[in-house]
């Protein structure tokens, strides 16, 4: 394992030091050495100190001999080595206690280890709950963290809180400490996140590079691990839903709590940004979801596919979403798709569906312009005709018949009988009336009834056929 001076000197705290090492010094050291050797450390005596010395970078390890000071050096190189091949092998067991108590020798500072969903997967056993700060026992007691600290990293746009990378983090609260935090990812899907908390000792430029590193460690064995077990165990529950997989519903809640959202009572809508073109490179895809969530705080943004996936509570308006993405996306390289809006975060899947068949659609038809939204609704009767999914066929029907369908089943009424046959008989109140063996006049009033519950306007013809061809398919699936 190859070292910088930095990561050195942080292994040398019982030592009294003169530390003379830039910001930016390189990880590029191998071993320690009484001669000078290219990207090793050369230890020599000054008097009665040992200088240690890489390029302009030194150290000074005050009343020591340089054949003394060689051999500490080497040894922390040998330490490192024994560190890096333990932390490996208990990361490919998921041993991830293992992993974090065993870097507490490296920070010398508490650790905590997230999964996607900001929920704890380890953290420093030899910490109390009453030992650090009002973030610590929250974690310690709930498992997870708390809404506050996450809305702070997730508004701090100074720190790049959506980049790769690990960042300092000043929390001026006297409530939450100081830190050093790095996301965790593997083929651009955010999977965990790992903080490192300032209480034992003042962090360096060390902490940082050897943050990255464990990070790199953690992200080169999580790839392992899928590859071998498709294991998805610590991706973004919102991503979890994309894949349409199983998830916890306790967990869902939890996390939809940090933004305030309560599954199946608020509304939401997916915008799918889709590559015009295709893309040459992911990274592309990953820049541009992570400019876009640093901006849209509000909403949840992942990757999926080669697809930005943004999922947008209802009194976020598209518009705003549409500026947003024109404003970083200049080449025009991603056109956008909206879904019909839904409450049920668990289905988010379907909804995705529809986002990206919006775009399809205006791509055959040769009109793509991303300087627009281009809206499910719109094409939800071809997508109904050419879809063979039950699930995918209900949840794009069209949202007036499925309110009228959920209102019948709980009411016992047949509002939805009442209107497929008005409609049937194209809007004639006489032929409908005597098919319905009911009154003209009770029609009439029976569908004005109707009509007030409708958002959309029945003059509309294809608002006319979209709802007949909906009330079709609950009745081919016989859910009527």
């Amino acid at each position: 394992m190859r070292l910088s001076m930095w990561m050195i000197v942080n292994r040398l705290h019982n030592f009294e030091l003169d530390i003379h090492i830039r910001d930016q010094a390189p990880i590029s050291l191998r071993s320690a050495r009484r001669v000078y050797a290219t990207n090793c450390v050369y230890v020599y005596q000054s008097g009665n100190d040992s200088i240690c010395k890489s390029g302009d970078d030194y150290f000074v390890i005050k009343d020591i001999d340089a054949q003394e000071a060689v051999e500490i050096v080497q040894s922390i190189f040998d330490y490192y080595d024994d560190w890096e091949a333990m932390i490996r092998d208990a990361v490919t067991k998921m041993d991830f206690q293992k992993v974090i108590d065993k870097s507490w020798h490296i920070f010398h500072n508490p650790i905590v280890l997230l999964d996607g969903n900001w929920s704890v997967v380890a953290l420093s056993s030899r910490y109390k709950e009453d030992d650090l700060d009002k973030e610590w026992k929250h974690i310690c007691k709930y498992g997870s963290a708390s809404i506050d600290a996450y809305a702070y990293f997730k508004n701090d746009r100074v720190n790049n809180y959506e980049t790769e990378g690990a960042h300092y983090y000043r929390m001026n609260n006297p409530l939450v400490s100081n830190c050093i935090s790095s996301l965790i990812m593997h083929n651009h899907i955010v999977c965990g996140r790992i903080n490192i908390l300032e209480k034992t000792r003042d962090f360096n430029p060390g902490d940082i590079q050897m943050l990255n590193y464990l990070v790199q460690v953690m992200s080169l064995a999580m790839a392992l691990l899928e590859q071998q077990n498709n294991n998805k165990l610590f991706y973004s529950i919102y991503h979890k839903l994309l894949e349409n997989m199983d998830v916890n519903e306790d967990e869902l809640y939890q996390q939809m709590g940090y933004r305030s959202w309560k599954n199946k009572k608020d509304s939401f809508y997916i915008l799918a940004a889709t590559p015009v073109n295709g893309l040459d490179d992911d990274h592309e895809a990953l820049l541009f979801r992570n400019q876009l969530a640093r901006l849209l705080t509000e909403c949840e943004v992942e990757i999926y596919k080669q697809d930005i996936v943004i999922i947008s509570h209802e009194k976020m308006d598209a518009e705003q979403i549409l500026k947003i993405v024109q404003n970083i996306d200049k080449s025009g390289k991603f056109v956008l798709g909206q879904s019909l809006k839904f409450q049920d975060m668990r289905l988010c899947k379907y909804y995705y569906n529809q986002a990206v068949f919006s775009v399809q659609q205006s791509r055959t038809s040769g009109s793509i312009k991303n300087n627009t939204i281009y809206q499910f609704y719109d094409h939800a009767i071809d997508f109904l005709i050419f879809n063979g999914d039950e699930q995918n066929a209900i949840l794009a029907c069209h949202p007036n018949i499925l309110k009228l369908w959920s209102m019948d089943k709980e009411q016992g009424t047949d509002r939805l009988k009442t209107l497929q046959v008005y409609l049937d008989n194209e809007r004639s109140f006489i032929t409908a009336a005597q098919e319905l063996f009911v009154h003209r006049n009770t029609l009439v009033y029976r569908v004005n009834k109707i009509l007030e519950l409708l958002t959309d306007n029945i003059e509309n013809a294809y608002a006319r056929d979209y709802m007949s061809l909906s009330i079709r398919v609950l009745k081919a699936y016989k859910l009527i």
